[in-house]
């Protein structure tokens, strides 16, 4: 659940910062008749850099979905390597768009100790009871 929680924030985060306006453009000058004009507007990420950039957006998505949908006993590794790369690029890109997938890198930590909290008690064998003579 954790896990898939992750991804959501990812796909979240992803959507927000590619169609959300972030930016603030500002022309002014003269125009051909001798007037000055001066015009400001917003701009998206994918407005301002092009599609490219929903690339780069969705490496953290295909990550956190790496660990959201391993099951049985790759669930803790994958959920784990998932964790890491995210928590990797989070620190690459901190002054950029690193610093909104944080919650994202915390959960799927959160998600890798609960498969390997599960997973070492599904491979735990019980003793035998003592025998009654």
């Amino acid at each position: 659940m954790t896990a898939r929680l992750s991804l959501a924030w990812a796909i979240a985060v992803g959507a927000v910062l590619a169609f959300a306006p972030l930016s603030t453009v500002s022309e002014s000058g003269m125009s051909s008749t001798g007037g000055a004009y001066s015009h400001t507007y917003h701009q998206s990420l994918l407005d301002s850099e092009g599609r490219s950039i929903l690339i780069v957006l969705a490496v953290p998505v295909v990550l956190a979905a790496i660990g959201a949908f391993a099951s049985g006993r790759a669930a803790y590794p994958a959920r784990l390597a998932s964790a890491c790369l995210l928590g990797a690029g989070c620190v690459l890109g901190m002054l950029t768009i690193g610093v909104f997938y944080l919650p994202a890198v915390g959960l799927m930590i959160g998600a890798a100790i609960q498969a390997g909290t599960s997973r070492g008690r599904a491979g735990t064998c019980r003793p035998a009871p003592p025998s009654m003579r």
